[in-house]
């Protein structure tokens, strides 16, 4: 190693070495924190690089005229860089050999030694210990230091001995560390080669001098071409000193001066001086000055516009003529949508100046080759400069005698079916006098070619010529051209950011031919379009398609409109719309002021007058809308109810005041007319099937309001059908089309509308209608944004059926109709009558959601079909009945001379009050006209002195028991003849007393609406004995007392009497007389206050007095013959019944007849002429009282009101005349006898052997031991009985009286049969 520190002593010798440097040894130089430099000796210093860290600091000072001393190159010293950490600088040298670093110091800060004080190392090496620069040369001096290296194989050797940690990465490791105050550094300079010129010249180290003086170290002769200047020898002016002959060479023929050969100081003439060499011209963008530029000189991007000229490119021979609307040549390139131009091989751009492309330059380009032949890229030169089709790169260089060459790259070879980023990097170097080439593939390194001894210099009066040379043309696209007048590091920027993003062309550049286009992702043809499109079935090119001229492809380029186009952007004008099948502004329809198409339906604002309804004009709004500005507002879509609740001959629906007629005229109910349906309380109206017809607008006396739906809707009835044919609903034309009609088929509901193009549709329902059942028709018509009407059908809360019908809509009319309901019509009348009940019919401008309308049966509070949306079943009862509830279907007949009835009344009155002969509804207040006797129609009430009868159904008088009240009669309280309210009487009806306003009934009577006898009285029954007795007929409530009766009598006193019960209804009354009391003298007896005495059933005797006459009074002898006979009586039916009782348990009854004949012999003896006593008269006569048997007669006679006997026949006991009523038990009883014979005779003849021989057994034995014995008990007294009644009948005129007749011829009857 050699290090020498150069002093003041040694100062010449420093200036020495560093003139005699060849500039060809500089590996690099730096100005430390100032920027490049040339120096006096010929090199260049670069500005400052290779630092770290990047966050030292730089001073430059250069400006502030610091003088300098003891060097020539002031400007490197009047920088620095500095840091106050360890810092330094990363040299790069790359090959092995020998090197000279020199690094260059000043201090023009501190002005005193010890301030600044810093070591310098390479690696370990210590360059520069503890240095402090004032102590060494003082203020603003420079200071040297040079250090020799050896580089072999990555090692740093100084002096023979290795370094650590000299060298790492390609790079040379200096550091500057902190002693006292920040390090610096001025200037570095690497040199290749030891720095001792001895091998050439003596010790003064002059390379150019031939011969020297060694002892004043001077020159006394030059080498050619040199000569001595202050001492030194240098070369000539256009000579440089060449290192490698080590003579003066000749600079360049352009050069003034020069240090090499192309590394000119000066240029001669008009050259111009670039980067050391001299150019014939300035490069293209260096401006006035010359001044290089690192930036793009020419960036062109032929996307999107339509021009002659592209910036400096003009296309073909001239810019005024180029594509697509200035009258193209065949040579000028196409503009093609995201593909830039597009050269047809013949087709050219070329620079409208002169561009002179400097030695050091760089090309790039986007292009789509489809041709792997032709040149890209030329200039007018010829092959000065070319690139290929394949990506090859012909370029002529001259050498330094101005010879040249061409050279050619390898061909790249892109891909002729994707984009590619083609670019070239031309670079020369001047310390090698060399030119490399690096060719790039998609920003991808391809092999470069370097040739030495050569340069690019461009010719004077070259363009650019792109897409074409003399002898071969280009086939595909440019999209982007680039040139740079330097040498670029890379393309990293052009390639990452100019198009898509780092290799995305294919996401953004289409990849298709001329004739087609991007479709999305899908390349599609242009047809016809030679000159290529942008959409389909157009070859206007323009963004716009409404542009016809425009300047390029993007948005706001259009210059002139196409027909009917006009503004910026183009759009149609008013009443025109752009259609994209011609591709042409077509006129709207006459309804639009604009529009999307010819169709009225496609206006975007109506013309004047018209308003905007679901994207079409029309007149007049439809009903539920309101008009606002030009457009149909909605206000409120529900148009039309029509409920069939009221009882008038028009009826009004509640939303628009539509009028329904009914029938042929306004007559209705209660005087319908041949064609009125029929009104039914709680259903509706009623239509026969037959005749009922109604109808709505326009029929004469009503043109309006009219029904109409817009093309958006909502219909809804509720119908109950008795059959399954006829037409609901039908709108029709004065033609008798239809326009919308609701008709049933089989019991399946068919809709009919007319559509404004596909005309009349009809939509059959899914499922069939039901019939005597409430079901809910409705359907919706959608006109939906995409101009489409989408159908739903409903049945019952539930949807039917559904359809779409594209673009298609209801179109409604309110003009030249006729509406009917119940009935269609044609030219004949009408027909197809419907036959059932419509509850109501809604219509909405909108579409409704169902269950608003009607729910389903699951939802319903009954079993109905569907119901309302309130949930309540529809009452559903025939015409002929009327709903009575609350069950839907509980319905009750009406009178069969009623059309319809709310009630069973036969008067049919359908007003809720029936005093009105006519109303408008069913509700109470609706009345219209009174029945006669009435006045006041708010509530029909009946005349002051009438009053309403509901069973007669006309007001007229009360009747005597009723009152009047509330305009009605009413039946006087219960028991009142004669009220004045409810709750005053003011008489009673019979056996009814009046008592404070109330009827009660009369003691003994007994009802609530009527008096009803109690059945209960009492007799008096006079005992022989004269003794009383009162005989009731119920039991007394409370038992009679002595104080409750009198006792009266003729011609007589009663001493006294008694009371005493017997029984439960009787009471024996016995009295002492005053004296004999002679028979038939009348007693009476007198109730005081009868009605006291009561039964417990409540009856009261009426009678107030009984008589009854006195017997004889009896002897003690009479009175014993009255128990003789009592006793006898008695016994004798004792031993009657037990004969009775024993013969049935005797098969013998012969003792039984024996007792009887010899009781009725002994019985006799009175009725013979002997002499008896009264005691055995009566004892004999009270035998014949033996038969038990009961007369049956008496149940038809009352023997009370019979004829006594003769005396003779009293005497014996016989009280009457008639023979029914003496012997009527006798008589009885042998009828009970002859009634046993035929039973007896039946059973006798019985096939089981054992009854039939019983009761034959049995037939013999009545025969004559029952029947003849009893006929022989019997005739007696049937004979005397007779005998009685003819003599006793001659005291009596027969012949007035039937029963006394009667009763005669039946005893001579019997007297005949006895004898």
């Amino acid at each position: 190693m050699k290090v020498r520190q150069i002093h003041f002593a040694l100062i010449s010798l420093n200036l020495l070495f560093i003139c005699s440097l060849d500039p060809s040894t500089i590996i690099l130089a730096i100005n430390a924190g100032g920027s490049a430099y040339t120096s006096s000796f010929g090199f260049s210093y670069s500005g400052d690089i290779y630092f770290t860290p990047a966050t030292s600091i730089a001073t430059d000072r250069s400006d502030k005229d610091i003088d300098i001393a003891h060097t020539v190159n002031e400007f490197i010293y009047q920088s620095e860089r500095y840091d106050s950490v360890t810092w330094g600088y990363d040299l790069p040298i790359s090959t092995d050999g020998t090197y000279v670093l020199i690094l260059q110091f000043a201090e023009f800060y501190f002005k005193n030694p010890n301030f600044r004080v810093f070591t310098v190392k390479i690696g370990d090496y210590v360059v520069a210990n503890n240095l402090d620069l004032y102590a060494a040369v003082g203020y603003c001096t420079a200071y040297d230091i040079f250090t020799t290296f050896t580089l072999s194989s990555n090692t740093v050797l100084i002096s023979g001995n290795t370094v650590s940690g000299a060298y790492s990465g390609g790079k040379l490791i200096v550091r500057f560390y902190l002693n006292k105050e920040n390090p610096k550094i001025s200037g570095i300079v690497l040199v290749s080669g030891d720095c001792s010129v001895a091998d050439y010249c003596n010790m003064c180290y002059q390379a150019r001098c031939s011969v020297c003086n060694v002892a004043t170290l001077t020159c006394a002769t030059c080498i050619t071409n040199a000569s001595i200047i202050s001492g030194v020898c240098q070369c000539n002016l256009g000579t440089y000193w060449d290192t490698g002959s080590r003579e003066c060479s000749f600079c360049d023929k352009l050069c003034a001066s020069c240090s090499d050969k192309f590394y000119c100081a000066a240029c001669l003439g008009t050259n111009v001086l670039v980067s050391n060499v001299c150019l014939r011209a300035c490069p293209y963008g260096f401006g006035t000055s010359c001044a290089s530029v690192s930036s793009a000189v020419i960036d062109q991007n032929f996307a999107n516009y339509f021009y002659g000229a592209y910036g400096l490119f003009q296309t073909g021979t001239s810019s005024s003529s180029y594509y697509f609307f200035n009258n193209p040549e065949a040579v000028d390139p196409i503009p093609a949508k995201k593909r830039g131009l597009y050269f047809s091989g013949g087709s050219y751009l070329q620079t409208t100046s002169i561009v002179y492309i400097s030695l050091n330059f760089s090309i790039g380009m986007w292009v789509w080759i489809l041709s792997g032949s032709g040149d890209i890229l030329t200039n007018s030169s010829g092959y000065k400069i070319a690139i290929s089709a394949n990506g090859a790169m012909k370029i002529v260089l001259e050498d330094k005698t101005e010879s040249t060459t061409t050279i050619t790259t390898a061909a790249l070879n892109p891909s002729n079916s994707a984009w590619v980023y083609i670019s070239f990097i031309i670079s020369f170097s001047s310390s090698t006098i060399s030119t490399t080439i690096s060719p790039y593939l998609n920003n991808s390194p391809q092999a470069s070619a370097t040739t030495n001894g050569y340069i690019y210099r461009d010719a004077v009066n070259n363009v650019l010529i792109l897409g074409k040379s003399s002898s071969s043309n280009f086939f595909g696209y440019i999209y982007q051209f680039t040139l740079w007048n330097v040498a670029v590091s890379n393309f990293n920027t052009q390639y990452s950011n100019q198009i898509c993003g780092t290799g995305a062309i294919a996401s953004c550049l289409w990849t298709c031919p001329l004739s087609q286009w991007m479709n999305g992702v899908t390349p599609t043809n242009c047809n016809s379009c030679i000159n290529g499109c942008v959409r389909n079935a157009s070859c206007n090119v323009c963004n716009d398609p409404l542009c016809s001229v425009c300047t390029g492809f993007l948005a706001g380029l259009c210059i002139q409109c196409i027909s009917n186009a006009s503004g910026t952007p183009c759009a149609c004008n008013i009443g025109y719309y752009w259609d994209l099948t011609s591709n042409k502004c077509l006129s709207c329809d006459y309804t639009c002021k604009t529009c999307t198409s010819s169709i009225s339906g496609d206006c975007i604002i109506c013309a004047s007058g018209l308003y905007m309804y679901l994207g079409w004009c029309i007149s007049k709004c439809p009903d539920g809308f309101i008009e606002s500005g030009s457009s149909c507002v909605e206000k409120d879509p529900f148009i039309f109810y029509l409920s069939f609740d009221t009882l008038e001959g028009v009826v009004f629906d509640k939303q628009s005041k539509i009028p329904a007629l009914t029938g042929n005229s306004k007559a209705f109910y209660p005087d319908y007319d041949e064609f009125d349906p029929i009104a039914a309380l709680y259903r509706g109206f009623y239509f026969n099937g037959v005749n009922s017809v109604m109808h709505l607008p326009i029929y004469p006396g009503y043109n309006s309001p009219v029904l109409s739906f817009g093309y958006s809707f909502t219909f809804s009835i509720w119908v109950n059908i008795e059959s399954g044919f006829g037409a609901i609903l039908s709108k029709q034309d004065l033609l008798y089309n239809p326009i919308f009609s609701l008709q049933l088929s089989a019991g399946v509901v068919v809709v009919s509308l007319s559509f404004k193009s596909s005309g009349l549709i009809s939509f059959y329902y899914l499922q069939s209608i039901e019939s005597y059942e409430w079901n809910h028709v409705a359907f919706t018509a959608e006109y939906t944004s995409l101009k489409q009407t989408k159908m739903a059908f409903y049945l019952n809360g539930k949807l039917d059926n559904q359809r779409e019908l594209g673009s298609d809509y209801f179109k409604d009319t309110k003009t030249d109709i006729t509406f009917t309901l119940g009935a269609g019509k044609d030219l004949s009348g009408y027909k197809n009558y419907f036959k059932g009940f419509i509850y109501d019919i809604k219509g909405y401008n909108s579409v409704k959601s169902i269950s608003t309308l009607a729910l389903p049966a699951v939802q319903c509070t009954e079993k109905c079909k569907a119901c309302p949306a309130n949930g309540v079943c529809i009452p559903n009862c025939l015409i002929s009945q009327y709903w009575i509830g609350p069950e839907y279907n509980k319905c009750s007949k009406c009178s069969s001379e009623c059309l319809s009835c709310r009630d069973s009344s036969k008067f049919c009155n359908l007003c809720d009050n029936q005093k009105c002969a006519s109303c408008y509804d069913f509700t109470g207040d609706s009345c219209l006209e009174c029945i006669s006797g009435t006045s006041n129609t708010t509530n029909c009430q009946c005349d002051y002195d009438l009053a309403w009868n509901s069973s007669s159904g006309i007001c007229e008088t009360c009747h005597q028991w009723q009152y009047k009240a509330n305009d009605s009669c009413y039946d006087c309280p219960p028991l009142c003849a004669q009220c004045d309210s409810k709750i005053k009487c003011t008489w009673c009806i019979n056996n009814a007393v009046l008592n404070s306003g109330s009827c009660a009934c009369s003691p003994g009577y007994i009802g609530t609406t009527s008096c009803t006898f109690i059945p209960f009285n009492v007799s008096l029954v006079v005992n022989k004995n004269n003794t009383l007795v009162l005989a009731f007929s119920d039991i007394l409530k409370k038992g009679l007392n002595h104080d409750q009766i009198m006792i009266q009598i003729h011609n007589n006193t009663i001493l006294s009497w008694s009371i005493s019960q017997i029984s439960s209804k009787e009471y024996l009354i016995s009295c002492k007389f005053d004296g004999k009391i002679s028979k038939g003298t009348n007693i009476t007896v007198h109730f005081i206050n009868s009605t006291s005495i009561a039964s417990i059933s409540g009856g009261v005797i009426h009678e107030e007095y009984l008589s009854g006459s006195l017997y004889k009074s009896l002897t003690s002898e009479e009175q014993e013959v009255a128990q003789i006979q009592n006793q006898v009586s008695s016994a004798v039916k004792i031993l009657v019944g037990s004969s009775i009782a024993l013969a049935m348990l005797s098969p013998n009854p012969s003792p039984l007849w024996t007792i009887l004949n010899t009781i009725q012999f002994i019985s006799y003896i009175p009725y013979a002429s002997y002499p008896l006593t009264d005691k055995i008269s009566a004892f004999f006569i009270s035998m014949s009282d033996f038969n038990l048997v009961p007369n049956l007669f008496l149940l038809f006679i009352d023997e009370n009101q019979s004829y006594p006997p003769y005396y003779q026949a009293r005497k014996y006991g016989y009280d009457s005349l008639l023979l029914l009523v003496n012997v009527g038990n006798d008589i009885t009883a042998l009828c009970c006898v002859i009634i046993v014979i035929p039973i007896v005779y039946f059973f006798s003849k019985c096939s089981q052997r054992f009854i039939g021989k019983k009761f034959k057994k049995l037939l013999r034995e009545y025969k004559f031991g029952t029947f003849l014995r009893f006929w022989i008990l019997w005739y007696l007294e049937i004979g005397f009985a007779s005998i009685i009644g003819v003599l006793s009948t001659e005291d009596y005129k027969i012949l007035e009286n039937p029963v006394r007749l009667s009763n005669y011829f039946i005893c001579w009857f019997f007297i005949v049969i006895i004898i």
